[in-house]
């Protein structure tokens, strides 16, 4: 009886082995193939191809080789709809029952709770603000004409790109 426990414990202890070192070796080959696959520099993807995606009703051009996935799919007014990439540009879209005073305050909010300070970029549209926080990033946030409607999106510190991505927000 002593024998046929410990056979069982043996191969429990290596089917638990097996599983860390195949989840180990799974998230480094993830993490190496994510690394490879981008340009690390920001700005070369401003000068790449970009394509037209859409984010809930909102179409924005993005660099052609990145994918998005919905982080969180809200139907709630007061909560966006957001959109991860695996290099760190995150989009968040604002489009039910919001006001002019609701997107001003909340923009205004945004700011200061991320400890965030304008900033001034060449050739970012009338509609667009741009901020820098504490972190590598570059936050900037789009209104619609009608003021009822905003895009809030993060791009690593890349002026370029943040201009080209932010000058193409169409609202639908």
């Amino acid at each position: 009886m002593k024998n046929k426990n410990l056979a069982i414990l043996i191969i429990l202890v290596i089917i638990v082995f097996a599983g860390v070192v195949g989840g180990l070796f799974y998230m480094i080959n993830s993490s190496l193939n994510s690394l490879v696959s981008v340009n690390p520099n920001f700005d070369a993807l401003a000068d790449s191809d970009m394509k037209n995606e859409t984010f809930g009703d909102v179409k924005i051009s993005v660099p052609e080789n990145i994918t998005f996935k919905l982080s969180n799919d809200s139907t709630e007014s007061s909560i966006p709809r957001s959109y991860e990439s695996d290099i760190g540009i995150y989009i968040m879209v604002y489009s039910d029952y919001m006001t002019k005073e609701n997107i001003n305050y909340m923009t205004q909010s945004y700011a200061e709770v991320n400890n965030l300070s304008e900033i001034k970029l060449e050739g970012l549209s009338a509609n667009a603000k741009a901020y820098k926080g504490s972190y590598d990033v570059i936050d900037v946030i789009v209104t619609n004409d009608e003021g009822n409607k905003v895009v809030i999106f993060t791009v690593p510190m890349s002026d370029k790109l943040a201009v080209k991505m932010a000058n193409s927000v169409v609202f639908t």
